[in-house]
C-alpha cells in the first residue's frame, strides 16, 4: 500500500476545490442544521428516510468521540460503540498529510458518495490533487475516449439508482492537519457505518463500524 503526500500549495488548493465541489453537489438530508455528504437535496415532500439516524446539532450531543484519520488509510478507532437513541459528536482529526473525509450512513449512502467522488475524479475535477492510492485511484481518461464516455454514462446511471435508495447520511471533509466536528443522532432502527471516500481510500479499507453494547 502506498500513499502520496501533498507536496505543494497547488495540490492543497486542488484538494480544497474538489472537496468544496463535492459538498455543494452531493448533499442529502442529514438532520436539523446539517447538510450531509451524499445524495441530492431531497424534495420538500420526499425527505430521505432516517433508517440509520440523522445529522444533529452540536448542542444536542451527550458525548464526544475523537476519530483520527490516518495516512495508512485507517480510522482510529475503527469500531465505535453507541447506545441506540444517543447523539454523538465526532471530533475528526486528520493526523496525516493526505486529505480524508468521514461519511456516516447506510450502505446505499456510502456507495452513492463513493460513486459521486469517482464521477468528479474522472470528470477532471480532481486533477492536480495528490491523493493516496492503497487500492489505487482511477486512471484519468479525458477527451473523447469512447470507453471513458461509456464508463461515465454507467456511473451516472448508478448514481441515479443509489440516489433513490439512499437514506439520510452526513459527512465532513478534513484537510491535512485540520480538525472538524460532525454530530449524528443514532435514532434509526439500524446502525450506520462510516468511511472515507477520497478516491481509492474506501476500497483500500478506510472504513469503520458502529455497534451497540
Amino acid at each position: 500500500m502506498t500513499a502520496t503526500v501533498l507536496h505543494s500549495g497547488r495540490a492543497r488548493a486542488g484538494v480544497a476545490a474538489l472537496l468544496a465541489a463535492v459538498t455543494l453537489t452531493g448533499t442529502a438530508c442529514g438532520g436539523p442544521g446539517r447538510p450531509a455528504a451524499t445524495g441530492r437535496p431531497p424534495a420538500a415532500d420526499a425527505p430521505r428516510p432516517q433508517t440509520y439516524g440523522h445529522g444533529a446539532l452540536r448542542s444536542q450531543a451527550t458525548r464526544v468521540v475523537e476519530v483520527r484519520m490516518l495516512d495508512s488509510l485507517r480510522f482510529e478507532p475503527a469500531r465505535i460503540t453507541v447506545q441506540r437513541g444517543e447523539v454523538v459528536t465526532f471530533r475528526l482529526v486528520n493526523a496525516g498529510h493526505l486529505a480524508h473525509e468521514f461519511t456516516i450512513g447506510g450502505p446505499a449512502a456510502q456507495e452513492l458518495h463513493d460513486a459521486r467522488m469517482a464521477q468528479m475524479d474522472m470528470s477532471g475535477q480532481g486533477q492536480g490533487m495528490a491523493m493516496s492510492g492503497g487500492g489505487g485511484g482511477m486512471e484519468m481518461k479525458m477527451g473523447h475516449d469512447p470507453a471513458h464516455a461509456r464508463y461515465m454514462k454507467a456511473l451516472a446511471a448508478r448514481i441515479a439508482t443509489l440516489d433513490r435508495r439512499a437514506a439520510a447520511s452526513d459527512g465532513e471533509h478534513v484537510l491535512p492537519g485540520e480538525t472538524r466536528e460532525l454530530t449524528w443522532a443514532f435514532t434509526g432502527p439500524e446502525l450506520p457505518a462510516f468511511a472515507c471516500h477520497i478516491p481509492g481510500h474506501w476500497k483500500a479499507g478506510m472504513a469503520g463500524t458502529v455497534a451497540s453494547p
